[in-house]
């Protein structure tokens, strides 16, 4: 995890920017739509994380009906002296992988005409940038980024959704975005 801080440095950079390049104040919501609240947002990511999983999982089943069990072994064996000198890529390789469906699972889905993830749409969520439209995909990636510098610090930018006015992290304030629910 903290291998990947200076990409959430570099990313909260451009993000910040890149949100910015435009001076825009937030849009009023409308009487319809409010800001979604911490529950409802860790149980959107909750039900989003699961259907990750299971993705991961059969992935791992197919590997290990293909080439055997080393997937779990690398996992499982209680010698770690040598694990970063064995010729083992397979690890590696599917950490690479996981990161990289959660990237694509999360920007994709959001940057859809749904605005929202799977999660999301079950809890009747959706994300906006500052006018209340569509987010920009590159605000997204940058978004999905900069959640790292929410998680680091005991969770403490993910916990602002709690007190700050319009329900935001650390990421949404940086993205200029705002998650909202709509029933």
């Amino acid at each position: 995890m903290l291998a990947l801080l200076p990409l959430a440095i570099i990313a909260a950079l451009f993000t910040y920017f890149y949100a910015r390049r435009k001076e825009s104040k937030y849009k009023e919501l409308p009487s319809t739509i409010t800001y979604s609240g911490f529950i409802r947002r860790t149980t959107a990511l909750a039900i989003d994380l699961f259907i990750i999983m299971i993705v991961l999982e059969i992935v791992v089943m197919l590997y290990n009906f293909k080439y055997g069990n080393s997937l779990y072994e690398a996992y499982s064996s209680q010698d770690f002296s040598g694990f970063l000198f064995r010729q083992n890529y397979v690890v590696p390789i599917f950490m690479s992988f996981s990161w990289l469906l959660c990237l694509l699972y999360f920007v994709l889905q959001q940057g859809s005409h749904h605005q929202a993830t799977l999660g999301m749409r079950i809890m009747g969520i959706k994300i906006y940038d500052a006018h209340l439209e569509r987010v920009n995909v590159f605000i997204l990636l940058g978004r999905f980024l900069t959640m790292i510098l929410s998680v680091l610090p005991f969770c403490i930018g993910c916990l602002m959704i709690i007190w700050t006015r319009r329900h935001q992290a650390v990421h949404d304030k940086l993205a200029k975005t705002v998650v909202c629910r709509e029933w």
